[in-house]
């Protein structure tokens, strides 16, 4: 029987930065694998299908691109940021990396979805508790057609990491080491500071440029409280999982007080390898389902009065 592949939207590459063996040079490695909305804890290999899902790409050429690429140079550009090393060339591989991985993700690949679905989405008059109204019908977007949007993105992604911020790689060397998530490249949007983990003890901050200056990236030495600041981003924008090296009762109450929560409206996938724009009976039987939710909470509000 044939089996889907699998599609890592977190790449091994990167994730083995956050196992006991990377800090040691040893290959392979155990993650801790958190879900801090349902309290679970799994240790996984390395090598265990850890941050994929089957068939997320659809086969699209993007992925196998990514393998081939900056996957594979991932470890010689951590090495060499470890070194405290700026060269041009290196910088231009780790800004194509730190890309990438904002835009590979359920996060952002849902966001695409919304766009093209968004794109291709019609109106139509509708009959909604005994009213005429004028509906827009939004499906589930192709995951092709979401990985074309993803391939046009990336190097945009990549342009704004060289061009509109100023980056300071953190080293680590306290005991307290980073975490990471299966949304490994934090944008806060209110701020736009962009954060990612980059391995145990190594993290990439970025501030947008004053207007005026020119964009730079140093070296720093982390303090206590950024590897708490970013380890708390962290895992209030993870998707679903966080990675770390170790299970301890510190960290699990860490994960459970940080922890936010998602919108359940915004739950799931917006995407699928067959998806399509809502037909007119899908949209008549989802006009019903919310008429008998509203009906229902009503009748629940009635009697609770």
């Amino acid at each position: 029987m044939l089996r889907a592949p699998k599609d890592h939207f977190v790449p091994k590459a990167y994730l083995r930065g956050f196992t006991r063996e990377y800090l040691n040079g040893e290959k392979g490695g155990i993650l801790i694998v958190y879900y801090p909305g349902l309290g679970w804890v799994h240790r996984l290999s390395i090598n265990h299908y850890v941050a994929c899902e089957p068939e997320f790409y659809d086969n699209h050429p993007i992925d196998k691109h990514w393998s081939q690429t900056i996957e594979r140079c991932w470890p010689q550009v951590r090495t060499r940021l470890k070194n405290k090393e700026t060269a041009p060339e290196l910088l231009a591989q780790l800004f194509w990396f730190v890309a990438a991985q904002y835009v590979r993700t359920h996060s952002f690949m849902n966001i695409a979805a919304q766009h093209v679905s968004l794109q291709q989405a019609r109106r139509r008059r509708v009959s909604f508790e005994g009213r005429e109204i004028t509906g827009m019908a939004v499906g589930t977007a192709d995951t092709g057609e979401v990985m074309d949007y993803v391939s046009r993105f990336w190097p945009v992604a990549r342009a704004c990491s060289e061009e509109d911020y100023n980056w300071t790689v953190f080293h680590n060397s306290r005991s307290r080491m980073f975490v990471t998530s299966d949304d490994p490249c934090q944008l806060d949007w209110k701020t736009q500071t962009v954060i990612i983990p980059l391995a145990l003890d190594l993290a990439l901050v970025g501030e947008t440029v004053p207007d005026g200056q020119q964009p730079r990236v140093r070296h720093s030495n982390a303090s206590s409280e950024l590897i708490g600041k970013i380890n708390r981003a962290i895992v209030r924008g993870c998707n679903s999982c966080v990675y770390a090296h170790e299970d301890t009762p510190q960290l699990r109450r860490f994960m459970a007080k940080n922890h936010v929560d998602k919108d359940i409206m915004l739950a799931g996938r917006r995407f699928s390898n067959d998806g399509a724009p809502m037909t007119d009976e899908e949209i008549d039987r989802l006009i019903k389902r919310i008429e008998a939710i509203r009906a229902k909470e009503r009748e629940e509000e009635a009697s609770a009065a």
